[in-house]
C-alpha cells in the first residue's frame, strides 16, 4: 500500500509512527510518498483497513486531518 501526504515534511514522522504503532515496514519512495507493508497475514482489504485506521490516528495526534491519502500500488 502507498500513502501520499500533502505535507512532505510530515512523511518521516508518519513513517516512524507506523513503524512503532503497527509494526509496519515503511520505505519513503519520494518526498511525499510512503510504501507501507504490514507484517502478518493480512488480505488486501484488512491491510487497507488497518493502515487507514493507523493513519487517521496519526492525523488526530498530529492535528493534520485529511493530510494523507492511501492507495494500492497494484
Amino acid at each position: 500500500m502507498r500513502v501520499r501526504l500533502e505535507n512532505p515534511a510530515a512523511a518521516a514522522d508518519l513513517a516512524e509512527f507506523l513503524r512503532r504503532r503497527i509494526g509496519a515496514v515503511v520505505e519513503q519512495t519520494d518526498g511525499r510518498e510512503l510504501e507501507v507493508s504490514l507484517l502478518g497475514s493480512f488480505g488486501d482489504e484488512a491491510m487497507r483497513d488497518e493502515l487507514e485506521s493507523a493513519v487517521r490516528r496519526w492525523e488526530l495526534v498530529r492535528q493534520q486531518p485529511g493530510g494523507a491519502r492511501i492507495y494500492s500500488d497494484s
